[in-house]
């Protein structure tokens, strides 16, 4: 498989809403997304996919926000069957090429602490716990506060 990432699109609404059901317990609507691209085409945020260059399906997506001087990462997903081929890492490359290109100085998001394969990828790309959100997911798993400086 051949992986590449771009800006996404109304078009790839549907497959990143797919995804996200696939992912997660309470998922996003297509609603919930739209937004967030009017707020990409604001210029107020990154929002991303990774997609097979023979298929063009939509493996993967990322969302963050530009708040003042830093990223706040809100969702990295990978449909489940694609996991563990890089694609989470591609995601995270683009978010932090960007976010260096604007002049942003840092990152920072919020995982699951019992996601431990996303606490690993962060940790790989030199985020550190920086605190905790008790009781922060809707099933009562508090959050890590991750960050990382540029």
């Amino acid at each position: 498989m051949e992986l590449y990432i771009k800006n996404a699109s109304k078009n790839d609404i549907p497959e990143i809403a797919e995804i996200e059901k696939l992912c997660h317990a309470r998922p996003w609507d297509e609603k919930a997304f739209n937004v967030e691209l009017s707020k990409y085409f604001s210029g107020l945020s990154f929002f991303f996919t990774a997609r097979d260059k023979n298929t063009e399906k939509v493996l993967g997506y990322a969302l963050a926000d530009k708040i003042a001087d830093y990223v706040h990462i809100s969702n990295v997903a990978v449909s489940p069957e694609f996991r563990r081929q890089g694609i989470a890492a591609a995601l995270l490359k683009q978010i932090e090429r960007q976010a260096f290109s604007a002049g942003l100085s840092s990152l920072t998001l919020e995982v699951r602490d019992n996601n431990e394969a996303a606490i690993c990828i962060y940790k790989k790309f030199g985020y550190e716990v920086k605190g905790k959100r008790p009781r922060f997911y809707e099933d009562k798993y508090d959050a890590l506060i991750m960050w990382k400086r540029l």
